[in-house]
């Protein structure tokens, strides 16, 4: 998997890969805890990053079991899990139910490169990749100012 294709570019301008302006400068984070669970290790530290520089608290796992002992062991609020929805071993999917039995009113955000027909049947907000920073940073306030 080539990173390139995953997260576009940012040129000069601001513009992103698909022509969308780079979000406000500042932060849009409220100081929310995202737990981030993605298999790629690139992906991973550059999602991580984008989320640390947009304001977030950041817990990262590369896999949905790493995920589930960090939701045993943080004694904070977790806001949100930003998860892939592909990984081995343990799916978002089946993460997603772990987080929600263990944290009730935990939001979950997916995250995948599959067609959007394959994933259409999840019935939880869904972001495809590849998103650009813009995307994200829109999709996850949407997902946080909902009401629970």
């Amino acid at each position: 998997m080539r990173l390139k294709n995953r997260l576009p570019a940012c040129d000069k301008t601001g513009k992103y890969g698909r022509g969308e302006p780079r979000m406000e400068e500042g932060a849009v984070g409220k100081e929310e805890t995202i737990l981030l669970v993605e298999d790629s290790a690139t992906v991973l530290a550059l999602v991580r990053a984008f989320l640390q520089n947009e304001g977030y608290d950041v817990l990262s796992a590369g896999s949905g079991k790493e995920a589930v002992r960090i939701c045993r062991e943080f004694a904070g609020r977790i806001a949100l899990v930003l998860t892939d929805m592909i990984m081995p071993n343990m799916g978002g999917v089946e993460l997603a139910g772990q987080v929600r039995a263990m944290r009730p009113g935990t939001k979950v955000l997916f995250m995948s490169g599959y067609a959007e027909e394959e994933t259409s049947s999840i019935g939880a907000p869904l972001i495809q990749k590849p998103f650009t920073p813009h995307a994200l940073a829109a999709k996850l306030r949407e997902i946080l100012d909902a009401p629970p």
